[in-house]
């Protein structure tokens, strides 16, 4: 297994040095959904009821109770993830499960200059939609 930064190459081959920038190490603090929310002191998941998830949102593996879970930050679904003045962008990814549900599987936060701000990538599918903070 080669690391380079803190993600496996074998994992995502086609990161590297020059299309990325590592910011910070790997951490077990926080993940992609607390990041992409502006923390990085909690680990955000529906389910096994000990991560956090914000009260009153569905503890569930579905793009709607992640919508609602960054709802309770103020963000709604927008067009598209294209550079908004203004605003600030979450992306959601999902994939197709072999049973054919739809899961969330990573979220990124979109900075000021229109990159995205992620941690690391262990499975990443299509991109479901962008929210974004009115």
């Amino acid at each position: 297994m080669a690391l380079l930064g803190s993600w496996d190459t074998a994992l995502l081959p086609n990161l590297n040095e020059n299309n990325c920038t590592i910011t910070s190490r790997a951490s077990r603090a926080y993940n992609c959904l607390a990041w992409a929310a502006g923390s990085a002191l909690l680990w955000w998941w529906p389910e096994p009821a000990y991560y956090f998830w914000p009260p009153n949102v569905p503890r569930e593996l579905t793009i709607d109770a992640f919508i609602r879970a960054y709802g309770t930050l103020g963000f709604v679904v927008c067009d598209d993830g294209s550079l908004e003045n203004g605003f600030e962008k979450v992306a959601l990814y999902a994939k197709r499960m072999p049973w054919g549900e739809i899961e969330p599987t990573h979220a990124a936060r979109q900075l000021a200059d229109g990159k995205w701000t992620r941690t690391y990538l262990k499975i990443i599918g299509c991109c479901r939609c962008a929210i974004k903070v009115e």
